[in-house]
């Protein structure tokens, strides 16, 4: 049973930004709570909630980059990173990445513009000008319904950097036309099956934290301390990782 919850008292945790990794389980998950603007207004209520001194507000993308960084720093293996347009947004993240040479598919907007030739072009106006034979169709992994198949397109961008290589990737729904972009990077050259396979393994790290919500009460919390809020996080998070364990495990045993 969940209690129905006071929200001047618990901690907010709308916007939590979570690492995954899409086909590892075990303690590469991890999540950054941000305290919002109206609670480090009030001392006396982040005090009582047990909040540090030293905690300030933070975006999103800056937490996001503190988290990578800190999960690279600590060993985790990781060439690449994915995200949605919160993120892909972001060029404090976007170089911070570049910097440790680690490729990226970020999701961005259709309005967002990018360097193509020399010429700031939106990254929908970008997508007007592939021809058809430059479409290619590939799965981007599985789904509910089965394999997610799409159109693909890319076209190089920010030529003018001297390190790295950078693409504007778009992917076209094979039913309903409808566009979604990516800004992509990697300190190599790379296929663009590579690109759209990282693309799709979004859904699959999505799909864990919705499992973990589902499965071992992820979100089934009334937090009103900051430690209470990240014990409950890393507790559930390894439950659901031995959950993921145990899930593999039967499936050899049944395959085999």
């Amino acid at each position: 049973m969940q209690r129905h919850r006071r929200p001047d008292r618990e901690l907010p945790d709308r916007g939590v930004p979570r690492l995954g990794h899409p086909t590892r389980p075990g303690p590469a998950g991890s999540a950054a709570l941000p305290p919002e603007h109206t609670w480090l207004a009030d001392p006396d209520r982040c005090q009582a909630a047990g909040v540090p001194d030293e905690i300030a507000f933070a975006t999103k993308p800056a937490l996001a980059t503190q988290m990578i960084l800190a999960a690279l720093d600590a060993g985790v293996p990781a060439c690449w990173v994915t995200g949605d347009e919160v993120y892909g947004q972001d060029p404090c993240l976007r170089a911070a990445l570049e910097a440790r040479r680690i490729g990226y598919v970020l999701a961005i907007a259709g309005n967002r513009r990018v360097d193509l030739e020399g010429v700031q072009v939106s990254a929908a106006e970008v997508a007007t000008r592939v021809a058809d034979r430059h479409w290619h169709r590939y799965c981007a992994g599985q789904g509910g319904k089965g394999p997610r198949w799409y159109a693909w397109a890319w076209a190089r961008i920010d030529e003018s950097e001297m390190e790295g290589y950078r693409w504007l990737l778009i992917r076209r729904n094979l039913t309903t036309g409808e566009l979604a972009f990516y800004r992509c990077y990697a300190p190599t050259r790379q296929p663009l099956m590579t690109l759209v396979k990282i693309a799709g393994s979004r859904w699959a790290v999505e799909e864990s934290f919705q499992a973990a919500k589902s499965q071992v009460g992820l979100d089934h919390y009334q937090v009103r301390g900051w430690t209470a809020w990240h014990r409950h996080i890393v507790r559930h998070e390894a439950l659901r990782d031995r959950v993921e364990v145990g899930d593999l495990r039967r499936c050899a045993v049944a395959a085999a």
